[in-house]
């Protein structure tokens, strides 16, 4: 396989993963602004940019920190490469640069899901039907890895498709950690309560909440 094929197969996955990612960091700390005190609602609206490094493009484009220029910033924005918007349009170039790579699933998934954020973008983005457009963008990323493992030969293109995803996920895991233990064990000091909140914070971030429920209500049952 070329170089450059690896590496457009490896970025599709990542990108689309990192959308994913992207969108359940912007959904988690919605919420936990809304249950916060009005002193800490800023800190939680941060943390996907804290996450994401991207805190200072932010304050180059936003003048402050409200849910809106979070979900427009963070979803919409094509002057922020790590916007929702801007990874699925690069995960869909990628594609059609390994297009003879990709089942006709496969493509289709990206292609239908860059078409649907346009539309999306066009019609814009509200606190209100936020949470519509979080779920689309998780169901778009299932439903790419759904035809990925049913619809592909398990060869070198599968192989960096796998890789892409797994790395994308390993450091999102990473950082998402580092900032929430963070905030959990500063909470912890003055409101225990809140620590929860954060710890529960993190898994829903992750995707993980089910499977640590599972897990722990498994073994503390034994």
């Amino acid at each position: 396989m070329l170089s450059r094929a690896a590496s457009s197969l490896f970025w599709m996955a990542r990108y689309l993963e990192r959308a994913e990612t992207q969108a359940r960091l912007l959904d988690v700390s919605l919420t936990m602004a809304l249950i916060d005190v009005p002193e800490d609602r800023e800190e939680q609206l941060s943390v996907p940019l804290l996450v994401t490094g991207s805190r200072e493009t932010f304050h180059e484009l936003y003048p402050e920190i409200t849910p809106q220029n979070l979900i427009d910033f963070l979803l919409l924005d094509d002057r922020h490469p790590a916007s929702v918007f801007s990874v699925i349009r690069s995960a869909r170039d990628n594609a059609l640069h390994v297009r003879g790579n990709l089942s006709a699933d496969v493509w289709e998934s990206i292609n239908l899901a860059w078409m649907e954020l346009k539309e999306l973008r066009h019609k814009g983005v509200t606190e209100s039907n936020a949470s519509r457009v979080f779920d689309w963008t998780r169901e778009r990323s299932n439903v790419f890895r759904g035809a990925a493992y049913g619809t592909l030969l398990r060869n070198d293109a599968f192989h960096f498709l796998l890789l892409g995803t797994f790395i994308e996920r390993a450091d999102a895991t990473a950082r998402v950690l580092n900032i929430r233990h963070h905030m959990a064990t500063k909470s912890l000091e003055g409101h225990p309560t809140q620590s929860f909140f954060e710890w529960t914070a993190l898994l829903h971030s992750l995707a993980a909440f089910e499977a640590y429920q599972n897990t722990y209500a498994t073994i503390s049952n034994r």
